[in-house]
């Protein structure tokens, strides 16, 4: 099983440009395992988008 901190060892973000109009702006929903997920999250993105066969993260959705 993949671990979080194993998807971002060795990257440095970098802060977007401008802020979002809305919370809700900085959702995305994963088109493999419909979960939303906060984009600002690196851990979470790089999950969502690491494999076209996933999991949730959560399950109180």
């Amino acid at each position: 099983m993949t671990k979080l901190t194993d998807l971002t060892r060795g990257i440095v973000g970098h802060a977007a440009e401008g802020d979002a109009q809305d919370e809700a702006d900085e959702y995305e929903v994963c088109p493999v395992c419909g979960e939303a997920f906060d984009r600002r999250l690196l851990q979470e993105a790089m999950y969502h988008f690491e494999s076209d066969n996933h999991e949730r993260l959560h399950t109180w959705h």
